[in-house]
């Protein structure tokens, strides 16, 4: 077998999260000890679900309050209009949360993802009320208020339609005490941050945004995991895994920092005959994870293999 030398192995559509490649022959690592690393990874932008498993958390919160001669004050809208009130403020002894996940899924249309926080708001408040029914009532949904124009200069209006509006969130609850709050990457797809470690906020009765700073093609995975069959396992942290490479993305572009590639970083490769060659993308290693990442695209990897000189 050749002492160096190049493998591409290239994903099925719809199936580059977890995939294998079958060689032309049977690849010798036995007889002697070799090295890979990954020599170049191709992949489009948005090609996995901008809604993630454990990256698909809300909560529904009770607001803050504050003293009033002595008597805790819910800080409604009214009163956070001063801003001396709004840093006095604290947590009331009523406090409560009521957390929510949205069902992970490819969204392209504003329109279904706000219908699917709501509904998943519906069922949440739902199955809490029959758990805590004694507790503080919380609730609130989003109103989707949007006007399409069409262009006067062409016939066909499909193709030139530019659609305008807001969505707005709406405090149910009789005090209008309820917030919102969004984990980091559901934030940033919604516009509600600008990057991904911006301090998120609570959003209060009332809140609004631009249907313009909704953008579901925004990246909000920011590192994928490449783990192989054919390799020897690596130390991470307190996990012993067969990692490859772990590759930066570029939130909102979906670009990968195409630069780290320029380092090549070989792990060894195991002392076996091998034909099958698999390739596992992970977009987490933590706890007892084992879910690869969902693809709607090709993924393409180049292998570089050599033998290994101690």
């Amino acid at each position: 077998m050749l002492s160096d030398f190049s493998y591409t192995m290239i994903s099925p559509i719809n199936g580059g999260g977890d995939f294998f490649n079958t060689c032309n022959q049977i690849l010798d690592f036995q007889t002697q000890e070799y090295e890979v690393c990954v020599q170049d990874m191709l992949f489009l932008p948005g090609a996995w679900q901008n809604v993630r498993n454990e990256y698909n958390t809300f909560k529904l919160l009770t607001a803050n309050v504050w003293n009033n001669k002595g008597v805790d004050q819910w800080m409604t809208n009214e009163w956070e209009a001063y801003p001396e009130l709004i840093k006095k403020s604290y947590k009331s002894k009523q406090h409560r949360e009521i957390e929510f996940t949205l069902k992970p899924d490819f969204y392209y249309d504003r329109r279904v993802f706000v219908q699917a926080i709501n509904d998943a708001l519906i069922a949440g408040v739902a199955e809490d009320s029959v758990k805590n029914p004694s507790l503080i009532k919380l609730n609130g949904f989003f109103v989707y208020d949007s006007t399409e124009i069409h262009s006067k200069d062409s016939p066909d209006k499909k193709h030139h339609t530019m659609v305008t509006g807001k969505v707005r969130f709406i405090a149910s609850d009789p005090l209008k005490i309820t917030r919102i709050e969004f984990c980091k990457e559901l934030s940033f797809l919604l516009g509600i941050t600008s990057m991904l470690t911006a301090h998120i906020p609570s959003l209060k009765h009332g809140w609004e945004i631009e249907l313009s700073n909704i953008d579901l093609h925004r990246n909000n995975l920011t590192l994928i995991w490449v783990l192989a069959d054919f390799v020897g396992t690596t130390m991470i942290g307190n996990m012993k895994l067969p990692i490859l490479r772990m590759v930066p993305i570029q939130a909102g572009s979906g670009l990968f920092e195409h630069s780290i590639f320029a380092l090549q970083n070989y792990v060894p490769v195991k002392r076996q005959q091998i034909q099958n060659l698999g390739i596992s993308i992970r977009d987490k290693i933590h706890g007892c994870n084992n879910e690869s990442l969902i693809t709607l695209d090709r993924i393409i990897i180049t292998l570089h293999f050599r033998l290994r000189h101690r």
